[in-house]
């Protein structure tokens, strides 16, 4: 890269980043704006622009701060010939000693180019310090700890904060699982939902570990003698009830009669509309709605079954639709309405 001199440039004629626009409205950029208009409307530093095509290659603060002060023209350093590399450098060069967020990046960045820049070893007629030598990597922290003024174990500090901040960048998300047995069917539409079934799971289960420790407390009334004998008999039962009571309705599956479909939830008075049941409710449930993916299916109101999804996956085996039974002491066949039906 080389240095063509220095010319005023229409803002309007410099190719920008995207993101020119938003920096205007950042802290750091307001109040650069402020500085510039207190020291002549024109920032100290002039603009880094490449000469061919008015690519603008460093200064997006103070071009957005220009532009935050309503500028036409900027002074800009044209540049010729640059490369990818010179571009990165600039930045690194000029943001390292001004911006503070991406510091660590930054400095990071700067240690790996002074690495590269430096021989892999002394030359012969270099004098040899006693001890271990250095490495590339420890000359390079030791050669950026001087222009920044700090240390080489601060250095070290950064680069390491920087690798750390790049591998959660780059780390897999986490796949939560439902909190509920989904049997297999597509619940990308209560994905935010299910964060409130957690909320009711963890406060149900926390009421439950109460009443437990209240009937613990309770249970030393059995053999406290004269009136105890009598108050357990009349506050432990109404305790364990409202304690079974709860765990009756802590939620563990959606709803086997609607799956948590909108246009069955509403109406279905497996789940009373909540969409979802706990395991006391799964007791009493026929096997055909315990299918799970391909194979899971709701009552069609008719005796029968309807599958969940349509489209079956590839090989997947249709279910045959089966009429609901019920059949007297004499094994005789009785008729039910479908409003007795809890679908």
């Amino acid at each position: 890269m080389k240095w063509a001199g220095y010319a005023q440039v229409a803002l309007s004629k410099l190719k920008l980043p995207g993101d020119i626009k938003a920096r205007m409205g950042m802290p750091r950029v307001m109040d650069l704006a402020r500085s510039i208009e207190l020291l002549g409307d024109e920032p100290i530093n002039a603009l880094a622009v490449e000469k061919d095509g008015l690519v603008l290659i460093a200064g997006r603060d103070r071009t957005a701060a220009l532009m935050r002060l309503g500028a036409k023209k900027a002074w800009c350093h044209l540049a010729v010939d640059v490369t990818d590399q010179d571009r990165l450098d600039l930045e690194i060069d000029e943001n390292l000693h001004r911006r503070q967020d991406d510091r660590d990046k930054l400095i990071a960045r700067r240690v790996a180019k002074v690495a590269g820049e430096l021989s892999d070893e002394m030359s012969d007629n270099s004098p040899r310090q006693p001890g271990r030598p250095k490495s590339k990597q420890t000359k390079a922290r030791e050669v950026v700890a001087r222009e920044l003024d700090t240390t080489p174990e601060a250095v070290r500090a950064a680069e390491k904060r920087a690798e750390a901040e790049e591998r959660e960048e780059t780390a897999e998300p986490v796949v939560v699982p439902p909190p509920v047995e989904t049997w297999g069917v597509p619940v990308e539409h209560l994905t935010q939902e299910f964060a409130s079934v957690r909320i009711a799971q963890e406060a149900m289960r926390v009421a439950d570990r109460h009443l437990r420790q209240a009937q613990s407390a309770l249970a030393a009334l059995e053999d406290g003698g004269g009136v105890c004998a009598a108050f357990h008999m009349l506050v432990y039962g109404e305790v364990h009830q409202a304690a079974s009571r709860l765990r009756s309705f802590i939620p563990t599956a959606l709803c086997p009669y609607c799956k948590g479909l909108a246009h069955r939830r509403e109406r279905c008075s497996g789940c009373s509309g909540a969409g979802y049941v706990s395991d006391d409710a799964l007791l009493g449930v026929a096997e055909e709605l315990r299918a799970k993916g391909p194979g899971a299916v709701v009552p069609d109101g008719r005796g029968g079954f309807v599958l969940v999804v349509a489209q079956r996956s590839k090989g997947a085996k249709p279910v045959a639709p089966k009429a609901l039974k019920i059949l007297d002491a004499n094994d005789n066949p009785i008729v039910v309405a479908d409003e007795d039906f809890p679908f």
